[in-house]
């Protein structure tokens, strides 16, 4: 039905052979903390509806729709595992994405799964995290006891990894990175990022069921609620280096926090190109001070592609979420500036 629809308003629908691509995300559309409040009605990647099945995947699904989130992270887990244990499901491989700063690049199915294959191809795990410069919600190392906190540095780049892309891999990434992550002399692609991860349903809900159970959350999280999602993930690569590993190379995913903006570069029919990598980008992650960049590239997507809608969604979203867009973040920082200096003159 949806294909005939398509096809008779003119929309082109990628046939592609493999596996169905399944694309989850989880966005709220409230979202309350202490001394917090904001409404998103969908997510970032969403609104731009092409990238989807007219891409080859299937239709997005949002785990968060109609929900209220107090940013209790054991959520974003069991709500995925509920949706994994489903029988449909099982034979998807599944991608997540956070639903507040991940954008699709343009790639088409065939195009993110030859990736993903060759990455597997080359590690030998099925589970592909999106790896980040910093360090954050790291892995207690072995021979730590447990409970207790995580340490820096997370484990080295795989060996497949230093074979696959060389031993100047450090030099080009330094190339982009800003000034903030430059100073930091540590930073470096080999930190698990969990707001990209892709891999067999059935695989996933195996690691989901490691991090949904509730004496290992107490144990990983020394008894608190310091940490989050991210660090039960960080233990489970840890523990099975054959199950998962990271996108070291970002050929699926790049964590954009750290980096210069002339990364970057969106072409006439909307699809991103990462210059570090000279390729065309599938996903791109806003974590971090790149959330507002990352909005920014999703409304030049969506001017690239004439997709209205899309621009009218991407400037309410501005409006409801400042920090998703420059424009909003610096309407936002320079309230900070006269709030500091009125409180400064009193």
């Amino acid at each position: 039905m949806l294909a005939s629809i398509m096809a008779t308003a003119g929309l082109k629908i990628q046939k592609t052979d493999g596996p169905a691509v399944q694309v989850v995300t989880f966005a709220t559309p409230y979202r309350l903390t202490t001394g917090f409040a904001r409404v998103q009605p969908d997510s970032l990647m969403s609104s731009i509806k092409s990238d989807f099945e007219e891409k080859g995947f299937e239709p997005i699904v949002n785990l968060g729709a109609g929900k209220v989130w107090t940013s209790n992270y054991q959520e974003k887990i069991t709500f995925l595992k509920t949706y994994l244990e489903k029988p449909e499901n099982k034979d998807k491989v599944v991608v997540f994405a956070d639903g507040e700063d991940v954008i699709m690049g343009g790639c088409q199915k065939s195009e993110l799964l030859e990736k993903y294959n060759g990455i597997v191809k080359r590690s030998g795990a099925k589970i592909i995290f999106g790896a980040e410069l910093w360090c954050f919600e790291p892995p207690t190392q072995k021979g730590l006891p447990l409970p207790g906190w995580g340490q820096c540095p997370e484990p080295a780049r795989a060996a497949w990894a230093n074979e696959a892309y060389g031993e100047k891999l450090d030099e080009r990434i330094r190339l982009f990175q800003d000034e903030r992550s430059l100073a930091d002399k540590t930073t470096s692609l080999i930190n698990l990022n969990s707001g990209f991860f892709m891999g067999p349903a059935g695989e996933l809900l195996e690691m989901m069921k490691y991090a949904s159970d509730p004496k290992m959350w107490f144990k990983l999280h020394n008894g608190t609620d310091y940490y989050g999602d991210q660090r039960m993930y960080s233990q489970y690569w840890l523990e099975n280096p054959d199950k998962v590993t990271l996108d070291y190379g970002a050929e699926l995913t790049l964590t954009a926090h750290g980096f210069k903006n002339d990364v970057w570069k969106v072409d006439e029919s909307g699809n991103v190109h990462n210059a570090m990598f000279n390729r065309k980008q599938c996903l791109v992650h806003g974590s971090g001070f790149a959330k507002a960049f990352v909005g920014d590239l999703q409304a030049e997507r969506a001017r690239a592609k004439g997709d209205k809608a899309a621009e009218l969604v991407l400037k309410a979203r501005c409006v409801a979420m400042p920090e998703s867009c420059s424009e909003g973040q610096e309407a936002v920082n320079k309230l900070k500036e006269i709030k500091n200096a009125f409180f400064q003159k009193s």
